[in-house]
């Protein structure tokens, strides 16, 4: 496979054109822009022959768990075919602040991400309720049902998503 290069400025305005069109991938980006300020330091000086050695660095920089969970929603959200992932993102900020192993603190029962609760979801095992992934999958289906009630005592936290 060929890789061919262009100037990154020329990739930078193509990409925008792009994210004009897609709310996700201007979600994608800003978090690519904020999690590797190296390359945006970059941008006016880099040099096409160079290119592959800010590929190498950028994919040895590793990601927060915030962010590593953050691109787990979008791209699940994607998968499902979920047009809000910024509401799934801004609920799972709000109940856990993106710790997936975090049991509630008034309510033991309330688990994971998104603070499923164990007596009004009994059908959500704990080894699901602490799996972002699973978890995700199972609140999204929740949310496509007009079940988001089920997060009211976040409401507060998710910012323009309410």
């Amino acid at each position: 496979m060929k890789i061919t290069t262009i100037p990154l400025q020329k990739f930078i305005a193509n990409i925008s054109r792009i994210a004009e069109k897609s709310a996700i991938l201007m979600l994608t980006l800003a978090l690519i822009w904020q999690c590797f300020p190296r390359i945006t330091s970059l941008a006016q000086t880099i040099e096409p022959n160079t290119l592959s050695t800010v590929q190498v660095a950028v994919s040895q920089q590793s990601l927060s768990v915030e962010d590593q969970i953050i691109t787990l929603i979008t791209k699940i959200s994607e998968e499902e075919n979920f047009k809000n992932p910024g509401l799934v993102i801004a609920i799972a900020r709000a109940e856990s602040r993106f710790n997936p192993k975090i049991r509630g603190e008034s309510d033991k029962r309330d688990r994971g991400l998104y603070q499923i609760n164990s007596h009004f979801n009994a059908e959500v095992t704990d080894e699901c309720a602490f799996d972002p992934e699973c978890a995700t999958r199972w609140t999204i289906k929740e949310l496509e049902a007009g079940h988001a009630w089920k997060w009211n005592a976040s409401k507060s936290g998710w910012g323009r998503y309410q």
